[in-house]
């Protein structure tokens, strides 16, 4: 018999943890999430191009009164996001398996969501979709695992797959 009480929220999450690297044309994307304890886990979000960082995101994903909330904080390459000026954007756990994890919330009063599942021991799909003018639009990302280690200087243009 198993005793509910002893599972942590997040369990139904340890599938995103790890160090996840994709690419989109010429950009380099990583996210990376760790569990910090059996309520918390936190990840980074790095999105960058020949020119440098586009984007980088911190993110927590924790219980709460409400459910299971996802909180970011996105920057551009000269500080905070300019629409993420102040709180953070907060996403509801709306439906998760063992190998997915589906969380909603509001841009700019929109519907948003976001997915996170594995389809392969190796590989994590991600993708953010957002409402604009009656549809949804999708951004959709494939990662594959690699290890949690800088590269050399040398080595920094191997990471794309």
């Amino acid at each position: 018999m198993t005793n509910h009480d002893d599972e942590a929220p997040l369990d139904a999450l340890a599938f995103m943890v790890g160090r996840w690297i994709g690419a989109r044309s010429q950009d380099a994307i990583e996210e990376t999430w760790t569990r910090v304890s059996r309520d918390v886990m936190m990840g980074m979000y790095c999105w960058s191009g020949p020119g440098g960082v586009q984007l980088f995101e911190f993110l927590t994903i924790e219980p709460s009164p409400s459910g299971v909330m996802l909180s970011l904080r996105a920057f551009g390459p000269h500080g905070l996001a300019p629409r993420q000026v102040g709180r953070p954007v907060r996403w509801l756990l709306v439906r998760s398996r063992a190998d997915e994890a589906i969380f909603e919330g509001q841009e700019d009063g929109r519907l948003a969501r976001i997915t996170y599942r594995r389809t392969h021991p190796d590989r994590l799909y991600t993708s953010l979709e957002r409402e604009a003018d009656g549809r949804m639009e999708i951004f959709p990302q494939q990662h594959r695992a690699a290890p949690l280690q800088a590269p050399a200087p040398a080595d920094r243009g191997t990471l794309l797959p």
